[in-house]
């Protein structure tokens, strides 16, 4: 993982997403996910881009199932997927076919203005 991209799991999810200051991109991603693996160079971008605005989590959905499982019934998830936290709430949500880079920039400017 890139410096401005924590990894997330079951232990420190809560503290770093729902309890976080700043908003919060989850990437929800797998290793058997091509679109998900060709997206993290372009995700580690706007980490920079975005650094001290918005802080960046990857969670590998290959290697916590559970908590992807219990999230998933908040909203299914379709790999890629992307959701924007603040204040602890899902404030925008990314999956599947809908994912580019494009429009995930637009939800994050949005985030940033608000």
């Amino acid at each position: 993982m890139m410096a401005n991209l924590f990894e997330l799991n079951k232990d420190n999810y809560e503290q770093k997403v729902l309890q976080a200051d700043l908003p919060v991109l989850v990437d929800f991603w797998g290793p058997r996910c091509d679109k998900c693996t060709d997206l993290m160079p372009m995700i580690e971008a706007l980490a920079e881009k975005y650094a001290g605005k918005v802080e960046f989590a990857a969670l590998d959905c290959s290697k916590n199932r559970r908590l992807a499982i219990e999230l998933s019934r908040i909203k299914m998830l379709r790999l890629p997927a992307f959701w924007i936290y603040k204040g602890g709430e899902v404030l925008s949500t990314l999956t599947g076919e809908e994912v580019t880079i494009e429009k995930l920039e637009e939800q994050l400017k949005e985030v940033v203005s608000e």
